[in-house]
């Protein structure tokens, strides 16, 4: 349906990737699952240049935006990946490589699911 959300089953939309040496600056990591749009991504760097982020959503639509605020912003501390988030936190975040992370509202199902449930 026009307007609905559709999952990414595979992360060709990468940009940089997370396992990108954190060792050589020593700077702390964080990473928020879920991002969207970026707005919690975009406040943080802005915020805290000291630090890296990086995004995961599997929201494309969303991730353009935030990637579009990142360049309007000039900010180089975000990464972003696209996906599901189990298999590319598996697969591409490695061990002991993030101070933290975010998980703020999730939108782990589709809006059909909720809608005939009600």
């Amino acid at each position: 349906m026009a307007g609905q959300r559709q999952p990414v089953s595979d992360s060709r939309a990468q940009v940089k990737t997370p396992r990108e040496s954190t060792k050589a600056g020593r700077r702390l990591r964080w990473l928020e699952v879920g991002c969207g749009a970026g707005e919690v991504l975009i406040a943080l760097a802005s915020e805290h240049p000291e630090n890296d982020y990086l995004g995961l959503d599997v929201y494309r639509p969303g991730l353009g935006r935030l990637l579009h605020g990142l360049a309007e912003r000039k900010l180089e501390n975000v990464r972003i990946l696209c996906g599901d988030s189990p298999s590319l936190i598996d697969r591409q975040v490695s061990d002991q490589s993030l101070a933290g992370v975010y998980v703020f509202f999730p939108d782990p199902w589709p809006k059909n699911g909720i809608i005939n449930a009600v």
